[in-house]
């Protein structure tokens, strides 16, 4: 095992991380900690092409009017070459019609047949047929990082309490601005080590 002993630290994952990293945090995790919720289903669709000629065209970044999940990307658009025989999807599905601990509970108990099947009929909706090109469907029933921006979270009260370090812990994470993008992120990381320099005295 190796100790670090260090003036300062800053934590830049998930929050909820947080409640098993942080001793205080596991011995009495802060009141805002039940409002971050993360539960999503992701899974990863391994395709031999979209059927020609049926159904949607396909983007980078997919969404179905019809249906409740947050569509699917092409997780191979940064693929440069010329000929790709075979194409991954990823999909997102919130789990969000339940309070977010019995959702989870819900999602770890569902097979993963029962998952396999959700997933292609959704994306057989855009494109009859393409049960017949998935070579591989990989299913995570693990947490998604990506905060939920529920109604209330951006502006509320327990994202507020979370962007305030934790004695000598600081927090850097898309989380603590209540939406996921990078740039988000970046600031969050820039804030977090601003922080750490007024406290060392670097920075006024």
């Amino acid at each position: 095992m190796i100790r670090v002993i260090a003036k300062s630290v800053i934590y830049a994952a998930p929050r909820f991380t947080a409640m098993k990293a942080i001793k205080d945090f596991r011995e009495a995790p802060p009141a805002y900690a039940k409002e971050f919720g993360y539960p999503w289903m992701v899974a990863n669709a391994t395709v031999n092409g979209i059927p020609e000629g049926k159904g949607a065209p396909l983007s980078w970044d997919n969404v179905s009017f019809y249906s409740d999940s947050l569509g699917y990307v092409v997780a191979t658009h940064q693929d440069l070459s010329l000929h790709r025989e075979k194409t991954v999807l990823t999909f997102y599905q919130p789990l969000s019609s339940g309070e977010p601990s019995l959702e989870r509970r819900k999602a770890l108990d569902r097979p993963y047949a029962g998952w396999a099947d959700m997933v292609i009929k959704d994306l057989s909706r855009a494109h009859p047929g393409i049960e017949d090109t998935i070579s591989e469907l990989d299913v995570w029933v693990w947490g998604h990082a990506i905060i939920r921006p529920v109604p209330g979270f951006i502006w509320g009260k327990a994202r507020n309490e979370a962007l305030k370090p934790h004695g000598n812990i600081y927090f850097a994470h898309s989380d603590m601005s209540g939406i996921s993008i990078f740039e988000e992120a970046q600031y969050r990381g820039i804030t977090a080590a601003r922080g750490v320099l007024r406290q060392l005295g670097h920075l006024t």
